[in-house]
């Protein structure tokens, strides 16, 4: 699933999928400069928790989310 947030004109970009190789889950989100930044997981649930941890803190930060999974919704 994908997130995506803004403040001002920049733009962020958070997702969460299975890793391509192993049993892992990832948690990837690019910022405006272009870096990123990747979490790796076996436990769902963990990463879905940090994952809303990451939400909050932008949320702190004045970024605003455009759209993707509902902040209350799990997805793995």
């Amino acid at each position: 699933m994908i997130w995506f947030f803004e403040r001002g004109e920049q733009r962020l970009r958070c997702e969460i999928r299975c890793a391509q190789e192993g049993s892992w889950f990832e948690l990837v989100w690019q910022t405006p400069d272009g870096e990123t930044h990747i979490e790796r997981s076996e436990d769902s649930a963990a990463l879905d928790l940090r994952r809303k941890e990451i939400e909050e803190q932008l949320e702190r930060d004045g970024w605003k989310g455009l759209g993707g999974a509902p902040a209350d919704r799990r997805f793995l």
